[in-house]
């Protein structure tokens, strides 16, 4: 980041540590400070913006505050968010225990999901010290502010930022306050790979924010574990010369995934099982082949197809790379190539995803291709205001 650098990297990087401890308190027992963190949250929550006008960058506090009035003035009415999300921190809050979903209790919740954002809703409830169904879900605004963070950062420039807002809200829309986690999971996605080219491209000092940044993507949604995947992979194969700086450098991605596999090995431990794995757990290697046969037909096919890919109107705003080099007259710079890689590669993990769901594909779809895609929308935003930054400092 070549300016705004030390403010967006301090609290970026503050405001994932916050998550971050409130995550460790809650996993190793000491619940009982949750309160105290959270407190401490917001009061540097009025540090950041006492910052912001300090140093005129202003914008993503303006952002966040705007989100933050309209969550609190919002009731949690969607299924996901009142019976999956808001419900698990409701239970934590009660139970006053991390693992309180893990007796699998209404099976329909998903009581495999990670819990960090939960976490957060119930520490906030304990600080007020009572539950209801908007506090809670207004915490979730806190996670949206270290990618927008990172966005105003990297693009450096006022109107394209929000140029950037307008299409995050356009894209995403209410999925940002209505207690779903695919909305600041999209974020998530986009704003590490962000950190990503800055670790692994350009050498800066980043390494800290770049891990609390992949600890909570991975602990979002199950999602997250595998969008990090594909993020070091996009960055990997734009840039696979290795060196031993380098390779320590990836060394350091063990850490977010050994916090995702301690939660799995707690899941596992307990007995409970996410749908999708148990429900191909039960075929055997011939009827799971049958079952991706049978998805390989015409049907199925166009099927995921049209709602992962085909006829979106995101996929519009890819066409400005049809033009880049005469736009901009350079190369594909590594962060452009690195986003399309991470398109074409999480793409291919919905596929599989939806070839394998033992569940009806339409129905499937139809209730999640929506929000799965997000990823996919914001980088086809992404690109284009690249494009437009690129030719507006080449311009200059």
């Amino acid at each position: 980041m070549n300016v705004n650098n030390s403010f967006v990297i301090k609290h970026a990087l503050a405001f994932n540590a916050f998550f971050v401890l409130n995550y460790l308190a809650w996993l190793i027992g000491f619940q009982s400070i949750a309160p105290v963190i959270f407190t401490g949250l917001l009061i540097y929550f009025c540090y950041f913006a006492v910052d912001s006008f300090k140093f005129k960058h202003a914008l993503p506090l303006l952002v966040i505050l705007y989100l933050g009035l309209l969550s609190l003035g919002t009731v949690a009415t969607s299924w996901d968010a009142r019976s999956i999300w808001l419900f698990h921190a409701k239970r934590i809050f009660i139970d006053n225990s991390i693992f309180a979903q893990l007796d699998d209790y209404a099976i329909w919740s998903h009581n495999d999901y990670p819990v960090i954002a939960p976490l957060l809703s119930a520490s906030f409830a304990k600080l007020i010290g009572f539950w209801n169904e908007i506090f809670p879900k207004a915490s979730n605004v806190f996670f949206i502010l270290p990618p927008l963070l990172i966005f105003y950062g990297h693009i450096n420039n006022n109107r394209l930022f929000t140029l950037m807002v307008i299409g995050i809200f356009y894209i995403i829309a209410k999925l940002l306050l209505n207690g779903y986690m695919d909305g600041i999971l999209a974020l998530y996605a986009l704003s590490t790979l962000i950190i990503a080219k800055y670790y692994f491209y350009d050498k800066q000092n980043v390494g800290l924010l770049f891990i609390l940044q992949s600890i909570v993507l991975v602990n979002i949604k199950i999602e997250g574990f595998f969008i990090f995947a594909v993020i070091i992979a996009s960055i990997f194969l734009t840039k696979p010369h290795i060196t031993y700086a380098n390779l320590k450098r990836y060394i350091i991605c063990l850490v977010p995934i050994i916090f995702w596999a301690l939660w799995k090995f707690i899941v596992h431990a307990h007995g409970v099982v996410n749908y999708i794995y148990g429900g191909l757990a039960t075929n055997n290697l011939i009827s799971l082949l049958d079952h991706v046969k049978s998805r390989f037909q015409p049907d199925s096919l166009l099927m995921i197809f049209e709602h992962t890919l085909l006829f979106k109107y995101y996929l519009l705003l890819a066409l400005p790379l049809l033009f880049y080099r005469k736009i901009v007259n350079v190369q594909l710079d590594q962060i452009i190539k690195a986003s399309l890689l991470f398109f074409a590669l999480y793409w291919l993990f919905l596929f599989t995803v939806y070839v394998l769901t033992p569940h009806d594909l339409y129905w499937h779809l139809k209730g999640s291709a929506t929000r799965t895609t997000l990823p996919l929308q914001l980088i086809s935003l992404w690109i284009p205001i690249l494009i437009l930054k690129n030719y507006l400092s080449h311009k200059g």
